[in-house]
Order: C-alpha cells, then sequence, then structure tokens
C-alpha cells in the first residue's frame, strides 16, 4: 500500500481544474433550482465536473502518450453529444407549449464550462459563466417585461388553459367514434 502512495502525482492542477468547474456548475444550477427546473443544482455541477475530467484525461493521454493516435477533440466530441442526450431529456412537450428550453442550454453551457476547465482555460470559465448568469437573470427580467409574464422563457407558445381543454375533448370525440366503429 505504501508502494503506491509513493507513486501517485499530486499537482494543483489535479484540484484547482475539477473545483473550478464544480463551482462554476453549482452556480448555473442554483439559479435553476430557486426556479424549481429540472437539472438543477446537483446536475449542473455533476455535468460540469464531468466534463472537466473527462477533458483533463484526454490531455493526460495525449501527455503521457505521445507516441499513440490519441484525439482530445474525440472525447470534447463525446462529451457534446452526451450533454446534448441529458439537455434533451429535461425539454418536455405537452400540446404546443414546450418547456425546458432554458433548462437544456445551461446544461449544455454546464459542459462548455467543464470542458475548459479541464484544459485549465479558467479565465474563459469564468467570462461563460459571467455571460451565462447575465443572460439567465437580466434576460430573464426583460423577457417578463416584454411579455408581461414572469420572465420564464422556458416556457415556448403556451397554451391557454381553454384551449388545452378543447383540444381534450376533441381527442376523446375522435378516440370515441374510432372506438365505436371497431
Amino acid at each position: 500500500m505504501s508502494e503506491i502512495l509513493k507513486n501517485l502525482n499530486f499537482d494543483v492542477g489535479m484540484f484547482v481544474k475539477p473545483l473550478l468547474a464544480i463551482v462554476c456548475g453549482a452556480m448555473l444550477g442554483l439559479n435553476r433550482e430557486r426556479r424549481g427546473r429540472a437539472a438543477g443544482l446537483r446536475t449542473q455541477t455533476l455535468v460540469a465536473l464531468g466534463s472537466c475530467v473527462f477533458t483533463m484525461s484526454a490531455l493526460l493521454l495525449v501527455e503521457r502518450y505521445p507516441e499513440a493516435n490519441y484525439d482530445p477533440i474525440r472525447v470534447v466530441a463525446g462529451i457534446v453529444g452526451g450533454i446534448g442526450f441529458l439537455g434533451a431529456g429535461s425539454i418536455i412537450q405537452s400540446g404546443r407549449s414546450v418547456r425546458g428550453v432554458t433548462t437544456a442550454a445551461t446544461v449544455w453551457l454546464s459542459g462548455a464550462i467543464g470542458i475548459v476547465c479541464g484544459i485549465g482555460w479558467y479565465e474563459m470559465a469564468a467570462i461563460t459563466l459571467t455571460f451565462t448568469m447575465i443572460t439567465l437573470i437580466g434576460l430573464g427580467k426583460l423577457s417578463h417585461r416584454i411579455e408581461g409574464k414572469r420572465g420564464d422563457d422556458d416556457v415556448v407558445d403556451e397554451v391557454t388553459a381553454a384551449e388545452l381543454q378543447r383540444q381534450r375533448e376533441h381527442q376523446a370525440r375522435v378516440q370515441q367514434s374510432a372506438g365505436g366503429e371497431g
């Protein structure tokens, strides 16, 4: 056991990169959590941390095995694809109402922040987090003023309760007439 501990090689970057990813992801997640949205504090934090660790791993492979044919861009592409899948899971459609689009976008940005933390580009992580928070908070308030509603751009083309009831009644009539003929 002591032999294993002697061979461990810790450096500051091993802690700073994932820690910054955690902080940035948590800040985005806190915004979503306070609004009662899917993909809140823990999800955003884990997406940023996971993206950071995958990126750090890809860079380490290139560094340690330069003779091998590793392409860290493939890891980044895999992260983006996986995050797209997570983001799609937070989008919900009900009739003509769509919810979760902004949450999906913040999951995607959490991944991006994790990637830049993983490569050690801390300035870009801070800039991206700042612009994202300005967009979520500032433009949410602006949206509220323009549209006269809560400023929640997670809801797209909201259906009125009366129209939703008409759609349900129509669907029930269609199902009833289809069942009556068979």
